[in-house]
C-alpha cells in the first residue's frame, strides 16, 4: 500500500471516529455536516481522502477542536500500521518499547527543567502557564464510551460490520453493540479478543486510550488536554519510536 492509500484509510478511521462520538448514522452527519452522505461512505472506506477543509467541517458538525483532531492522529496511523504489517513481523528491536519510554522521559525532563525556565526567564510570553494539576476523570459514563470508541475503531481496521467482528472474535454481536454505545464496559479478557481479531495486540491497542479520552472531554463539554505539554511531547515521543525510528536503526545500523 502506497503512503496516499495508507493516509486515505487512516483519514477515514478518523471520519469514523468523529461520527462515533455521536453515535450518529453516516446520514445523520451528512445532515449535520452538510458534506454528501456517498462522500462519507467512500472516506469511511478508504476509497477517497477527505481535505482537510472537510475534516474540518466533520470535527465541527460533532463539536471537535481541529487541534483535539491533529492530536488523535497518530494514534491512528499507529492502529493501523500494527493492524496492517505483515503477519509475524517482529519490532526491529526486542526492547523497542523500553528504548522509547527513555526517549520519552529524556524530553520530558528536558523540557520541565531546561526548556521551559529557559522561556521563562527569556521569552516570558512563550514560557506558558504552569500546568494544572492532573484532572480527575468525569463520572463514570466516560469510561464506557472511551472503549466503546475504540472498539469501533478495531472494527474498523477490517471495515467490518458488528456480525463480523463477533465471529472473527467470539464475543457475542449484542455485547459488541452494548459496548460501542458505551451501555456496557467490556472486561479485559473481552478487549484482548477483540483486540487480537482486529490483528493489533492489547498492550498497543490501549496507547490509544489518552487520545480517545480527550476526544470524548472535549466532545461532551468539559476541558480537553489539561495535562503538561512536556507528558505530549514525550508520549508521543515514546509512540513513534517504535513505528518510525527503530525501523529506521534496523536498517542503518543493525545491533
Amino acid at each position: 500500500m502506497s503512503p496516499h492509500e495508507e493516509e486515505g484509510a487512516v483519514l477515514g478511521l478518523l471520519v469514523i471516529l468523529l461520527r462515533s462520538l455521536r453515535h450518529w448514522s453516516q446520514a445523520e452527519l451528512a445532515r449535520a455536516s452538510g458534506i454528501q452522505k456517498s462522500q462519507i461512505s467512500l472516506y469511511e472506506l478508504g476509497k477517497t481522502g477527505p481535505t482537510e477543509a472537510t475534516l474540518k467541517r466533520v470535527a465541527a458538525a460533532v463539536g471537535v477542536t481541529w487541534a483535539e483532531v491533529c492530536r488523535v492522529l497518530p494514534a491512528l496511523r499507529a492502529l493501523y500500521r500494527l493492524a496492517m504489517r505483515p503477519a509475524g513481523r517482529r519490532p526491529a528491536f526486542p526492547d523497542t518499547r523500553r528504548m522509547s519510554a527513555a526517549v520519552g522521559r529524556a524530553a520530558t525532563d528536558a523540557f520541565r527543567h531546561r526548556v521551559r525556565p529557559f522561556l521563562r526567564q527569556h521569552l516570558p510570553a512563550l514560557a506558558g502557564p504552569e500546568p494544572p494539576a492532573p484532572e480527575r476523570l468525569p463520572a463514570q459514563g466516560m469510561e464506557p464510551a472511551v472503549l466503546g470508541l475504540l472498539i469501533v475503531l478495531l472494527r474498523s481496521l477490517r471495515h467490518w460490520s458488528q456480525v463480523e467482528l463477533a465471529r472473527a472474535s467470539g464475543v457475542q454481536r449484542s455485547q459488541i453493540s452494548a459496548y460501542e454505545l458505551g451501555k456496557k464496559t467490556p472486561r479485559n479478557r473481552s478487549l484482548e479478543r477483540l483486540a487480537t481479531a482486529g490483528g493489533v495486540p492489547l498492550g498497543e491497542t490501549l496507547d490509544a486510550l489518552p487520545f480517545l479520552r480527550e476526544l470524548v472531554r472535549t466532545a461532551h463539554g468539559g476541558q480537553g488536554w489539561t495535562t503538561d505539554l512536556a507528558e505530549q511531547v514525550g508520549q508521543l515521543a515514546q509512540d513513534l519510536f517504535p513505528l518510525e525510528v527503530a525501523p529506521f536503526l534496523s536498517t542503518r545500523a543493525p545491533l
